[in-house]
């Protein structure tokens, strides 16, 4: 199976915004974990103290679909 998205080799710039909201909203967190995105986050995570859960299965569209009912998120 493909990997579709591999953000911990990615450039980090993913989760600014994440990092801000946080910052605003949740300071603790970062306190107790990093920032999300960093080392120390990715450390966490592999680790098992960050929950987290994993879908496996196959992509089955990708692209914009008609808007039957004035959807926020169209997009895939």
């Amino acid at each position: 199976m493909s990997i579709i998205f591999d953000l911990k080799n990615s450039e980090n710039s993913w989760a600014d915004s994440v990092n801000e909201a946080l910052a605003n909203v949740w300071p603790e967190y970062i306190g107790k974990y990093g920032e999300v995105g960093t080392e120390k986050w990715w450390k966490n995570y592999d680790s098992g103290l960050i929950a987290y859960s994993k879908v496996l299965g196959i992509v089955s569209f990708i692209g914009k679909r008609q808007d039957f009912l004035n959807e926020e998120w169209d997009t895939v």
